[in-house]
């Protein structure tokens, strides 16, 4: 009679072990990609193919870096119209009152061509006479230039 009741109880807990429900959320590792992400992504207009994760957040399409809040905020759109060429619209303005100079740094580990590259860049954008200005520096940069990490689509990122 023991032995009857227990198998009994020892059956229906194993009924019920192996037919509960529960839902298991995913483990992403340090380099996945949300599916939360890749949605607001493709929520804002962009492309989820090839979205690269990075230190602090994610680089779409090879040369467009979104962090977290970026994600997170809701931009104030109505409507996105898909023409036949590729048009980017942010919010995000720069107002620069009189004038603003922004000083660039590049590391160490980028090859000499870069280092040209970014000066004939900077002159070629401080000669439009706009009020903002770009000054190459070796400290106390607003940007750096820095390498793009091994596997990489892109050469360089700034940030």
């Amino acid at each position: 009679m023991k032995t009857t009741r227990l198998l009994s109880l020892l059956a229906l807990a194993a009924m019920f072990g192996f037919s509960s429900c529960q839902k298991e959320e995913a483990d992403v590792t340090a380099n996945e990609i949300s599916p939360l992400a890749m949605a607001k992504i493709s929520e804002m207009g962009f492309n989820t193919d090839n979205v690269q994760r990075t230190e602090g957040g994610y680089i779409v399409e090879g040369d467009i870096f979104f962090s977290e809040s970026d994600l997170q905020a809701s931009p104030e759109t109505t409507a996105l119209r898909v023409g036949e060429e590729e048009q980017y619209r942010t919010n995000n303005l720069v107002s620069v009152g009189t004038s603003r100079t922004i000083n660039v740094a590049i590391t160490t580990s980028l090859p000499s061509s870069y280092v040209t590259a970014l000066d004939e860049a900077i002159r070629r954008f401080n000669a439009e006479n706009l009020r903002l200005k770009f000054r190459r520096v070796s400290s106390g940069y607003n940007i750096l230039l820095s390498k793009a990490p091994a596997g990489s689509s892109y050469l360089a990122s700034a940030g």
